[in-house]
């Protein structure tokens, strides 16, 4: 398993995985890989939330 560190004010849309080749989605309702997969929402979403 890879950590990422979510960029400030950046989302990631697809990522390829190092060791399997497979490109990861963000789930439906999801607005990045992050908050699909991740242990934390990423910022973005933070600040959607409050806005």
């Amino acid at each position: 398993m890879e950590s990422l560190t979510v960029p400030a004010g950046a989302t990631h849309h697809l990522y390829r995985c190092p060791a399997c080749k497979q490109i990861l989605k963000p789930k439906s309702g999801d607005c990045c890989i992050f908050c699909s997969f991740g242990s934390l929402n990423c910022s973005s979403s933070e600040q959607n939330l409050a806005a």
